[in-house]
């Protein structure tokens, strides 16, 4: 199962609400949106990673990726504005990548597909939805300092060596992310949508 916690805010009540939903399946994004109250902003965050060689991709890895990277944020948000839970000038922010969009790496190819998918989605949403005054946006990280680095996919060493690529020596951390995302949530990016804002310690500079 691929859940999310929803956490959200009312500033009416100052209470925080939590639901659990399965993003791999349309009863689940379904669930998730009846619960939820009329939203400011919505944030598309829920993804996973892994690495696979060309020669051994295979239709099963491509789906369950491509499920939770991308079809799910398509569906959440077509629901979600069925359903008309989303206000006038609101804002929707997709967490996207480098990958793909910027830079590609070896035995990324699965990955880097679903987020060039959603960076194109999400102009051609900011394009459609900009008569209702909805913004929609994306973050595109790099190496992020979160749990997936526990994975095994690559060792200690090999971190290592990686992070002297990015000019600031240094991966970046959740919370340089999350601040982004306030941006182009908040009023201060109230002229901004369309874009892929880059986040990668000047890794793709080179």
């Amino acid at each position: 199962m691929n859940d999310t916690f929803l956490s959200l805010m009312s500033t009416a009540t100052s209470q925080h609400i939590q639901v659990v939903s399965d993003l791999s399946t349309e009863d689940g994004i379904i669930n998730l949106v009846e619960q939820i109250p009329e939203l400011d902003g919505c944030v598309s965050n829920a993804g996973i990673v892994g690495l696979t060689p060309i020669q051994f991709i295979t239709v099963k890895k491509m789906e369950e990726m491509q499920c939770i990277n991308l079809l799910a944020p398509v569906l959440l948000v077509k629901r979600i504005l069925k359903q008309k839970k989303l206000k006038a000038c609101s804002s929707i922010v997709f967490t996207s990548s480098v990958a793909g969009v910027y830079r590609v790496s070896m035995g990324n190819a699965i990955y880097s597909m679903t987020k060039c998918g959603i960076d194109a989605y999400m102009r051609s949403a900011a394009l459609e939805l900009a008569p209702k005054g909805i913004r929609c946006n994306s973050v595109n990280p790099a190496m992020v300092e979160t749990r997936i680095l526990n994975r095994g996919q690559l060792t200690s060493e090999q971190y290592e060596m990686d992070r002297l690529r990015y000019p600031l020596k240094r991966y970046g951390k959740p919370e340089e992310i999350a601040w982004a995302i306030i941006y182009l949530l908040s009023d201060a990016s109230a002229w901004v949508t369309g874009i892929s804002l880059k986040l990668d310690g000047g890794m793709t500079l080179s």
